[in-house]
């Protein structure tokens, strides 16, 4: 029997990036779980909205709100958000989230390669923080505004044959690490880390942060996500420590 703990988040609403498959759907159930509405977006929107039922099957009476979002393609990101707004009538957490990009070695790939690659896991982080960041402000003064970077164990130790998310997701890790202080409200706290993940179907690779087995994800302990009540944090004070021991492997 899984262990769920409740993190206090019923009721507040969340926008998973890249939630059709892989960790952001994980990452969406569980939320789900702990009694949050959440939108999830995906630029498919056949495999968003079987997502969406697969949640629903899995978690009675689960709030879920499918929505097409390309997140290369900045046009494409006010749209959704403010559907899950106006759906919900606010967003507390953010969790910014995509595939990777192809594999190979560094001489192995153009120009072009390495643009889409920085669009595709670093470019989509800053647009979506950037429209996301006025909802997350009013949810400040609130006290829980969350914004989640789903990176990858690389962006700390480069691994071999992954050239491209190395220095992508390495920039998101460097975008991450300016600081909250850097935002217009000090209120909206980051992080970057969900733990180590396993491909799926190839079993599940267990870190301090949590387990991510196909698409169930456990919690360990509790996640930054939790509201002012769950240690200490008052929704104002500046996430620090754990970057070093905890990072996300590569999604699919």
């Amino acid at each position: 029997q899984r262990d769920i703990m409740d993190l206090g988040l019923d009721h507040r609403v969340a926008f998973v990036a890249g939630a059709s498959g892989g960790l952001g759907y994980a990452v969406a159930q569980q939320l789900a779980e702990e009694g949050a509405r959440v939108a999830i977006a995906s630029r498919s929107q056949a495999r968003i909205d079987g997502a969406a039922q697969q949640i629903r099957e899995a978690v009675p009476g689960a709030v879920v709100l499918p929505v097409v979002c390309a997140v290369t393609d900045e046009a494409a990101i006010p749209t959704p958000i403010a559907k899950t707004v106006d759906a919900f009538g606010g967003l507390n957490i953010l969790v910014t989230n995509a595939g990777g990009p192809p594999s190979g070695p560094l001489a192995s790939f153009d120009a072009e390669a390495w643009r889409k690659a920085l669009d595709l896991n670093l470019v989509s982080t800053i647009n979506l923080c950037r429209h996301a960041l006025p909802h997350l402000e009013a949810a400040a003064e609130a006290g829980l505004a969350r914004i989640l970077m789903i990176t990858s164990i690389s962006a700390k130790q480069p691994i071999a044959g992954l050239a491209l998310s190395n220095t992508a997701r390495a920039g998101v890790q460097g975008r991450r690490r300016l600081g909250v202080g850097r935002w217009p409200v000090e209120g909206v706290e980051e992080a970057g880390r969900p733990g180590v993940v396993g491909d799926d179907g190839a079993g599940a690779v267990e870190e301090p942060g949590g387990v991510v087995s196909g698409c169930g994800l456990v919690a360990r302990r509790r996640p930054r996500l939790a509201p002012p009540r769950v240690g200490g944090l008052d929704g104002r004070q500046p996430l620090v420590g754990d970057e070093e021991r905890l990072g996300a492997s590569e999604e699919q």
